[in-house]
């Protein structure tokens, strides 16, 4: 009996069983939970048992029902197991007595067979499919088996008139089997029960074959197999044999062993170029193939597979289904494949610009260690998955893409589970193999901790990106050769490549023309490497270089980001400011966030004389708090309001920084305002104590242009000479401050 609820708090809970005194009544409540008092009335014992103030419980579905016991007052008159046994025997010995039908319905079951493993196949099969599962379980039937005979006439039984029968044959047959009382509820925990025919809900058979032991399931009517290993009940904890010589519980085979699902994902690639199309397989075994023949015949094939399939579109979002599903149901080994092939666009990325990667996960694994909440437990987790799974990627070019053959291995070895991930290639394909073995059907709640570390660890295993080259091996090695001359130049301070973003934007611009002559590149990600080219050509000045690149980006896809403020950067680096505005306002539309494509807009409309509309969208970029403390828009509106005739100082006094340590180039924004000298801002322009030439030519282009503010054109020309002469071609500031020079000079 319970003495709390699940639907309301109970004050006050009360349990009183009068008893003749001979009887012997074990009892068992938790102490400091109850309050049991007792006491003797003549021939009689009154057991009361009392609780107060018990809270509402909250049921947690993921925890064994054993948590739940300490709200329970259980009473038996059973003295120990063996007494429920003897009760189990008693129970089963008439019902599974052989008789005339039984003898001809082995039979008739057995005609044919030449081994006792077939005559078990063939009775078992019977009980199965041709016995129907029914229960007539009131009055004594809720307990008390029909006799075999009666199964045989009625052709139905519940599980335990099922096992009678079952047992029957196979004794009949001059086998060894028992009937055995199952838990499915407490399973591992059933001893924490009194011993109690209550205990259990369910019966199965034991039978000893050939020095093997097997445990038989009677109701389990859409098992198959051809081999008793495939048709074992496993994992069901502690059961009792209804046998009158045993004493104690037996604890049944894990399942720990026992493989319950498999992946196996095939991506095949005409071309790197093109989507590969993908061949996803989920195969159940035993009881899971047992539960996906109920689904075939319970939903319709669209539903089914969209249930099974889900994790496929999430983790490619433009996955195409390429025709039905397929069912492929191995009798044989109790196993059923279900099958989709797709086709799979974007599945490629080109993440940097440096190598392809795509995305692979190992589901089965990870569906199977998949937790439905991160919080904190007070209960134990029951792992209902617990079993082995094993999930497969295998990726087919058709072309080799890699230099030599290679492997490698993962593992994972504690106390709640065991994974092997094994890695191997060829020259043109790539393998990656997992699997799991559950250790354990529960994680206490001081493990939870560690549980979750141990996943934390494990996860980014059981999903990862698996890598092509972007570049073939011929057209790799005149790339490299070329890198290592300019790097030799860079060092020795020869060529025109400056700086150390010079250099790795001309190294790109080698790695990316490389990678669109091997022609690996699909369309979209042929556009991303255009832009990213562009982007790097702007970096070293060459502009008309760029602009094609950009032009063709957008050819291939005109949604492509980056090519129109790339295009912006250009006509800017140009200096045709009406090409700028124009490009930077599409950026725009495409992104109204970002605040480099509304600086650039600012930018070109400042060039153009355009004050007023500037101004706008400098107001519009600091509203933005990450941009007010980068300073950048705050200087560009003080020399926008200068121009306007305003004070610059009154314009970008809402837009000043508020951090404790603002961030370069605020010391150029102190001095524009005249709180700081030139000595201050040439020192804050330092970087580690050495001077930045690239910080000195963003600062020498501000004063020049605070110089140009006052009208002090000589000092102006020398600021804006000095921005250029650090050399730093990168920055917009080095090619505004070669533009006012060039206006200087007319």
């Amino acid at each position: 009996d319970w003495g709390a609820s699940s639907a309301v708090p109970i004050a006050s809970y009360r349990y009183r069983l009068l008893a003749p005194t001979r009887r012997h009544i074990h009892r068992q409540a938790k102490e400091r939970v109850f309050t049991v008092t007792t006491r003797t009335v003549g021939e009689q014992t009154e057991t009361v048992v009392q609780r107060r103030h018990s809270a509402l419980v909250d049921i947690d579905m993921g925890a064994p029902p054993s948590t739940y016991l300490d709200d329970a007052v259980q009473w038996s008159e059973f003295d120990g197991w063996a007494d429920v046994a003897v009760w189990g025997s008693r129970l089963f010995d008439k019902a599974i007595q052989s008789s005339e039908a039984v003898k001809s319905e082995l039979a008739r079951l057995t005609a044919g067979t030449t081994s006792d493993v077939q005559r078990v196949e063939k009775v078992l099969d019977f009980v199965q499919s041709d016995i129907r599962y029914f229960g007539t379980e009131i009055g004594v039937n809720s307990h008390l088996p029909a006799d075999a005979q009666t199964v045989i006439k009625q052709r139905y039984g519940d599980c335990k008139d099922k096992v009678a029968l079952l047992v029957s044959l196979l004794r009949a047959a001059g086998m060894t089997a028992t009937p055995v009382l199952v838990s499915t509820a407490y399973r591992e925990d059933v001893g924490a029960l009194l011993p109690s025919p209550l205990a259990f809900d369910h019966v199965i058979a034991q039978l000893t074959l050939g020095g093997q032991t097997y445990w038989l399931d009677g109701t389990r009517g859409r098992q198959a197999g051809a081999g008793l290993k495939w048709r074992n009940a496993e994992g069901m904890g502690k059961v009792l044999l209804a046998d009158a010589t045993q004493t104690a519980l037996t604890a049944m085979p894990s399942n720990a062993e026992v493989l319950r699902m498999e992946g196996h994902d095939t991506l095949r690639f005409k071309r790197p170029s093109e989507p590969p199309l993908l061949q996803a397989s989920l195969t159940y075994h035993g009881d899971m193939a047992e539960g996906m023949r109920n689904l075939l015949d319970s939903q319709s094939l669209e539903s089914l597979q969209k249930n099974q399939f889900a994790f496929y579109p999430r983790l490619y979002p433009h996955i195409e289904q390429q025709g039905p599903m397929q069912v492929q149901d191995d009798v044989l080994h109790n196993a059923v494949t279900l099958t989709v092939n797709y086709r799979v666009p974007d599945f490629l990325r080109f993440p940097q610009q440096r190598a392809l990667v795509g995305d692979y996960a190992l589901s089965a694994v990870m569906e199977a260690l998949r937790l439905n909440s991160q919080a904190p437990r007070t209960r134990p987790l029951y792992l209902w998955s617990s079993g082995t799974y094993r999930h497969d990627v295998d990726v087919q070019f058709d072309e080799e893409l890699y230099a030599s053959p290679s492997s490698s291995r993962f593992d994972e070895r504690n106390n709640f589970f065991d994974v092997h991930i094994e890695y191997s290639s060829t020259t043109k394909s790539m393998h990656i193999g997992g699997e799991l073995q559950q250790n354990v059907n529960v994680i206490e709640p001081k493990d939870w901790s560690n549980y979750k570390d141990a996943l934390t660890k494990l996860w980014p295993r059981l999903g990862n990106v698996l890598t092509v080259p972007a570049v073939s091996r011929e057209a790799s090695e005149p790339v490299r050769r070329e890198a290592a001359a300019l790097l030799e130049d860079f060092k020795r301070g020869k060529g025109a490549t400056k700086t150390e973003a010079q250099l790795q934007a001309r190294l790109q611009v080698m790695a990316l023309e490389a990678a669109l002559r091997t022609d690996r590149l699909p369309p979209k990600l042929r556009a991303e490497a255009l832009v990213a080219m562009g982007g790097s050509l702007n970096l070293v000045r060459q502009f008309d270089q760029a602009r094609q690149r950009f032009d063709q980006a957008l050819a291939l896809d005109p949604k492509v980001a980056g090519a129109h403020i790339g295009l912006a950067f250009t006509a800017m680096g140009r200096n045709d400011f009406v090409q700028a505005q124009q490009e930077a306002t599409q950026a725009l539309i495409e992104d109204p966030h970002d605040a480099t494509n509304r600086l650039v807009k600012a930018q070109a409309l400042y060039y153009r004389g355009m004050y007023a509309d500037a101004r706008t969208e400098l107001v519009e970029m600091l509203k933005n708090k990450t941009e007010r403390e980068r300073s950048y828009g705050a200087l560009w509106l003080y020399m926008t309001a200068q121009r306007l005739g305003e004070d610059g100082k009154t314009a970008v006094q809402p837009y000043l920084p508020e951090g404790r340590r603002p961030a370069w180039p605020y010391p150029v924004l102190q001095h524009i305002l005249g709180q700081g000298t030139q000595a201050q801002a040439e020192q804050g322009a330092a970087e580690d104590d050495k001077p930045s030439a690239s910080r000195l030519c963003e600062l020498y282009f501000f004063m020049g242009q605070q110089a140009l503010l006052k009208g002090q054109q000589s000092n102006a020309r020398e600021n804006f000479d000095k921005s250029v002469r650090t050399g730093v071609t990168e920055f917009q500031e080095y090619g505004f401050s070669q533009h006012e020079l060039s206006l200087l000079t007319r």
